[in-house]
């Protein structure tokens, strides 16, 4: 019997959707558009060619470009993957397959490169297959309680990610940990900044979770703390001044870190190449979403006091222990 997936209770089985029954869904950016062939889900299947707009993880279906939009699918959270080559009026097109549960949705077109271009942005928003088929394991960077954070390898390019792996039996057999983990994975998709650390591939197995991120080779800053003791006024300064970035680039999306500390502030590089990032985004959470999962959380000696007195707060909780950790350097 197949597992279930993380996102089971995330989706629907339903691709494309008329506006007849639905309004059109708010978005925000505007990231490709082209011509695809679609099959007719009819007695007699045929291609039918329509022009397609790609907006956030919504995609749009109009008869042509001038024309009005007459459908739309949501491929968030949905399997994808390129598919074989298809002959369509004994033409080779590639293709795009989007799976939810039972159902798919398929789009064709004669470009690859149009696919490899949709693919590149749409995976920020869907889930792939088959990480070890892509990826080689080098060696073990952390373990947590829920998770091992490992050093990879793209075979196609040699260049190099951690991959963060959860075993799914541990997740999947706790309500609140799937809550906590489908949360995370939905802030991470959310950051697209130098200052935090990026997301940039999600991978579901029979039996684990795989988050790609960017690699950080440097140490965290407690490290540097502990080995140098207080750091130099220009080095404080300067790290202070990213940790601020950053936070300028969360709280203007309105999420708010809830766990700034020197353990969550790592080194890119050396650290006498001050470049620093944001990482841990466990228990991040937008600001209207506060009290869905924890209210009082983050680490002892960080956290602002509204947090931990049980009273309403707001992005400036992160600028509290922001302070914390520049008055410690």
């Amino acid at each position: 019997m197949k597992k279930q997936t993380l996102f089971e209770s995330e989706i629907d089985d339903t691709f494309l959707k008329s506006f007849s029954n639905t309004a059109r869904p708010a978005t925000k950016t505007k990231l490709a558009e082209a011509y695809f062939y679609v099959l007719s889900s009819s007695k007699n299947p045929t291609y039918y060619r329509y022009f397609f707009e790609l907006h956030d993880h919504y995609i749009f279906c109009k008869k042509a470009e001038e024309g009005e939009e007459i459908a739309y699918m949501d491929i968030r959270n949905s399997f994808m993957k390129i598919t074989n080559e298809t002959r369509i009026n004994d033409r080779l097109h590639f293709g795009l397959k989007f799976i939810k549960k039972r159902a798919y949705e398929e789009l064709f077109t004669e470009s690859e490169e149009v696919v490899n271009f949709w693919f590149e942005i749409l995976k920020r928003y869907c889930i792939l297959t088959k990480f070890r088929l892509y990826y080689e394991t080098i060696k073990v960077l952390g373990k947590g309680n829920y998770a091992k954070v490992f050093l990879v390898e793209r075979k196609s390019d040699k260049k190099q990610f951690a991959v963060k792996v959860f075993s799914k039996n541990v997740i999947m057999a706790e309500e609140i940990e799937k809550k906590c983990l489908l949360y995370e994975i939905k802030m991470m998709r959310e950051m697209n900044f130098f200052r935090v650390l990026k997301l940039h591939e999600l991978y579901e197995g029979e039996n684990f979770i795989y988050c790609l991120c960017e690699l950080y080779r440097g140490s965290d800053l407690l490290n540097a703390i502990i080995k140098k003791g207080s750091q130099p006024e220009a080095k404080a300064l300067m790290i202070n001044w990213q940790i601020l970035e950053a936070l300028n680039y969360m709280h203007a999306k309105k999420v708010i870190h809830r766990d700034i500390k020197p353990e969550n502030i790592i080194f890119k590089g050396t650290q006498e190449n001050i470049d620093i990032g944001i990482v841990d985004l466990g228990f991040a959470t937008f600001e209207e979403d506060y009290r869905k999962l924890f209210v009082r959380c983050g680490t002892p000696g960080y956290v602002a006091p509204e947090v931990l007195n049980d009273k309403d707060y707001t992005c400036k909780a992160d600028v509290y222990s922001a302070g914390i950790v520049f008055y410690i350097m």
